[in-house]
């Protein structure tokens, strides 16, 4: 149920209490305050009453209505879209040493990128009606995204003989920083579509700060998913830099767009 249904349920005189309706109050802070007073459905019906002209077509309904949707609905969509990146590497770009990687280390990795993931796109994501999250979180998540990335480049190389796959000893001497900064833009690339989709369903009631470093970190951690299911390398210093180096990369760009002075006017 959206704004909408709840504006013509109370036009209808039902109840706030049936259970989709009262369920819609308490994500959305503009239906809960404007359903609090016992003159609304008067006054939504004296309102309607009034013909009014459409408004042109525009894009913002559709959105609207998306952002209308239940916050438990929107971190669904949320998580779709992480495990959608991740399917897409694993079944039409996947790394050509699959088959000699741990499968328990594959999914324990992928399982932590996704849930911190997930994590930076609760606080992103927070009703307007809840108080505002500590400040401290803030910084809690971007060490997060950061450590849970580094931690994983010091893990044991996940195969050390070149007959496993020799493609996963690439990426060193001359070749080092092309591999390096390909995989900084092809995370970059496959977390896009989880930034665009935040932002889509962001409310506006998060911190400035907390929605632009949250989404930031969040579409790094969608890359790492990606580039742990795509690329082969097995070098932890191309981990750290490549892979590990995306969250702190948007991290920066990030602090940039903050620090940056605004216009007047």
């Amino acid at each position: 149920m959206n704004c909408e249904d709840v504006r013509d349920a109370i036009l209808l005189g039902r109840s706030l209490d049936e259970p989709a309706i009262a369920r819609h109050l308490e994500e959305c802070e503009v239906c809960a305050s404007l359903s609090s007073g016992d003159a609304l459905g008067p006054l939504l019906r004296d309102a309607s009453a009034v013909p009014a002209t459409p408004p042109p077509p525009r894009f913002g309904g559709a959105l609207d209505r998306v952002r209308s949707l239940a916050t438990p609905t929107r971190l669904l969509l949320l998580v779709s879209a992480v495990l959608l990146v991740g399917a897409v590497n694993a079944l039409a770009l996947p790394r050509p040493d699959l088959e000699a990687y741990p499968a328990l280390r594959m999914i324990l990795l992928v399982a932590a990128f996704a849930a911190a993931a997930v994590f930076a796109s609760i606080l992103v994501l927070r009703p307007v009606h809840r108080p505002r999250p500590d400040r401290r979180l803030l910084p809690a998540l971007v060490a997060i995204g950061i450590l849970v990335t580094i931690g994983a480049a010091f893990l044991p190389p996940a195969h050390a003989e070149v007959h496993a796959h020799p493609e996963s000893f690439l990426g060193q001497g001359d070749d080092f920083w092309p591999r390096a900064i390909g995989c900084l833009v092809y995370g970059t690339i496959f977390g896009l579509p989880v930034l665009v989709l935040l932002r889509l369903l962001d409310r506006g009631g998060t911190p400035r700060s907390t929605a632009l470093l949250g989404g930031l970190i969040a579409t790094a951690l969608a890359g790492n998913v990606a580039l742990l299911l795509h690329c082969p390398l097995v070098f932890d210093l191309h981990f750290l830099v490549g892979h590990a180096g995306l969250p702190i990369l948007l991290t920066l760009v990030g602090l940039a767009l903050l620090l940056r002075p605004r216009r007047e006017g």
